[in-house]
């Protein structure tokens, strides 16, 4: 779509005092169809990351949209056709936003004063939405993005792409994102300015799902942590299961190794946390799994649950995560050393594929975080080279 046909704007929940914070935000606003839709299509992005829902149901199946580029020069908007989520009468959209890569925590420490760099492009999340409903007369309407919008806090208390999230299921807003709800003390959206010249169409395999894997083993190391094996490397995030009481806490921390004495090993992470914590509303079994981050592990620490009794491999499953890309071609021979290296280094492409800047691999090399120089030097650069993978149609 041409930048001069959209009549939405960028429109912040955030303050100038959230540029230090990372909550995600919840906004959300209603629009009345008196006429047959014909059809609807959704245009949106964010400076940050979002999800977005029509009348209750999520928009799409992608995720950590819009990715990350230079967004002072280049946004990617997606576009999706959501003509069957509409409805006569009153409709509802909502949408969650985080800080991501555009004014989150980079992972790496500035040069100049060792300090981890942080709000690089900005120093407020905002989202761009423009709905086009024509209607089988003939006629269309427009829904926006403007300062009509609604915004509240959330239960993602903290979310970043390198130290992981914090989501307070007790703060969770029943049908926030439906019509009827009463928003009478939300808040209204300011407009932020932003050049839409800089918007763009979706040029690439968007980040989805790719496979669910189930935690192998859970066992104890020699300093007795609870551990769980998922039995590879991989990128994603884990999702689980859980029940207890109002308040009790699930925290997760990840890591791709253990060290020589089989105990817990962190230490290839830096300053890099990639912990999940989860506070428990406290009403029957609870299902959980992020929304603004993902981590690259086989392990995982259980350093908190609510009853240990009820722990085990089934609560968990590890989801993986990259660019929606296919494989076209393969490598087998009688050597099965040779066969696990081609199985391993095909799984490290893929999964360092989870953003859709031009298939940059932003999160881990030779086991190394975004905040380790020689990691920067080499994540920071596009590798160009064959790979036996292209774009989803």
């Amino acid at each position: 779509m041409k930048m001069a046909l959209f009549e939405a704007k960028f429109i912040t929940p955030d303050t100038t005092e959230d540029a230090k914070l990372s909550k995600g935000k919840l906004l959300r606003s209603t629009f009345e169809l008196d006429k047959e839709v014909s059809h609807a299509i959704v245009y949106v992005t964010a400076l940050g990351l979002y999800e977005l829902h029509i009348n209750g149901e999520k928009v799409g199946n992608a995720l950590l949209t819009p990715g990350w580029t230079e967004y002072g020069k280049r946004i990617l908007y997606q576009t999706w056709d959501v003509t069957s989520m509409l409805h006569l009468g009153e409709n509802a959209v909502g949408a969650v936003l985080g800080a991501g890569w555009f004014k989150g925590d980079l992972g790496w420490k500035s040069l100049r004063n060792g300090l981890a760099l942080r709000n690089v492009y900005g120093e407020r999340s905002a989202l761009f939405m423009q709905m086009d409903v024509h209607f089988r007369d003939g006629s269309k309407k427009s829904i926006v993005t403007d300062d009509a919008w609604k915004y509240s806090d959330g239960p993602i208390q903290y979310a970043e792409i390198y130290h992981g999230e914090t989501y307070d299921a007790r703060q969770e807003k029943a049908d926030w994102n439906k019509p009827g709800y009463n928003d009478a003390d939300w808040r209204n959206a300011e407009i932020m300015e932003h050049d839409l010249s800089t918007l763009v169409p979706q040029d690439g395999p968007l980040v989805k799902r790719q496979e669910i894997i189930k935690a192998k083993s859970l066992f104890l190391t020699p300093k007795g942590e609870r551990i769980l094996d998922f039995g590879q490397n991989l990128t994603g995030w884990i999702r689980f299961n859980v029940r207890g009481k109002c308040g009790d806490l699930v925290l997760l921390r990840h890591a791709e190794v253990l060290d020589s004495e089989g105990n817990f090993y962190t230490e290839n992470l830096r300053s890099a946390r990639c912990e999940i914590k989860y506070i428990l509303r406290g009403d029957d079994r609870e299902v959980y799994e992020p929304h603004f981050t993902f981590q690259g592990f086989r392990y995982a620490c259980i350093d908190a649950w609510p009853d240990s009794s009820e722990l085990s491999t089934e609560n968990f499953e590890a989801v993986v995560v990259h660019s929606d890309m296919k494989q076209t071609g393969r490598f087998e021979c009688s050597n099965p050393l040779l066969n696990q290296l081609h199985d391993c280094t095909t799984e490290h492409e893929f999964g360092g594929r989870t953003s859709h800047s031009l298939g940059v691999q932003i999160r881990y090399i030779c086991g190394k975080r975004m905040d380790s120089p020689a990691a920067v030097s080499n994540n920071g650069s596009i590798r160009i080279r064959k790979a036996a993978v292209e774009k989803s149609k």
